[in-house]
């Protein structure tokens, strides 16, 4: 698991740099609640937010819950299982870590999932983690690799499952043989190396977007949670 810390005070710039490269993420306990602006204050002292038109506070905060209004919500916005993904995957280059404070658990179900993606390649064969690396695969307008080999050697991920299955359904990309056999070994390794935790109610998770794949199980009951993406100081 992560390392924890008691409170947002307790989480030092420097701690949380360490959290985050060596453990892919850690748990802030007791962050404040319903307050975006704390969140807003503690992410620009952390980093660089991203900017985002349908988010509150300076396009820094966003409230992840089911939404029942739109006819095609965010799959975030909705009560299904999420596969673990990266976040911003279409980006040349994602935001590095991902903010999620718990403003409140669900009522059933929700449980959070990550999987590091060291232990994911260490079951994937030489000829696997090529193929993953070739900039084919597709992630809404652009191509890139799933897998890359980023600073100190270290292997980083950009996947997102349903951008692969829209533009193939969509007519825009079609799979070859080997794309094929690549995923289908890199999921069976994602399903494996994928572990769960509940997050509690002023439970704040930074994760390593590049280096953690997240995503959560299906729901029932209200589940809010308050997400802000940045690019971590170096």
């Amino acid at each position: 698991m992560f390392p924890s810390f008691e409170s947002p005070r307790a989480a030092s710039l420097d701690a949380i740099q360490a959290a985050l490269v060596q453990s892919g993420g850690c748990l802030i306990k007791d962050f404040p609640l319903h307050n975006d602006d704390a969140i807003v204050e503690q992410v620009l002292a952390w980093g660089e937010p991203l900017h985002e038109s349908r988010n509150a506070v300076q396009g820094i905060v966003y409230t992840v819950q089911v939404d029942e209004t739109e006819t095609l919500p965010a799959y975030a916005d909705t009560p299904y299982y999420f596969s673990c993904h990266t976040d911003c995957a279409e980006f040349a280059e994602p935001p590095d870590t991902v903010l999620l404070l718990c403003d409140a658990p669900a009522d059933q179900g929700g449980a959070s999932l990550w999987a590091p993606i060291d232990a994911v390649v260490a079951h994937l064969s030489a000829e696997t983690i090529l193929e993953l690396q070739k900039p084919a695969f597709p992630f809404k307008s652009s191509f890139y690799p799933i897998l890359e080999l980023g600073t100190a050697d270290e292997i980083t991920v950009r996947y997102q499952p349903i951008a692969l299955v829209l533009s193939e359904s969509a007519g825009l990309w079609q799979s070859t043989p080997a794309q094929n056999a690549a995923i289908h070994a890199f999921e069976e390794a994602l399903q494996q190396e994928t572990q769960r935790f509940t997050l509690e109610k002023g439970d704040c998770w930074l994760l390593n977007n590049r280096r953690i794949l997240h995503g959560r199980e299906a729901f029932v009951g209200p589940r809010v949670l308050r997400r802000a993406r940045f690019y971590l100081k170096a």
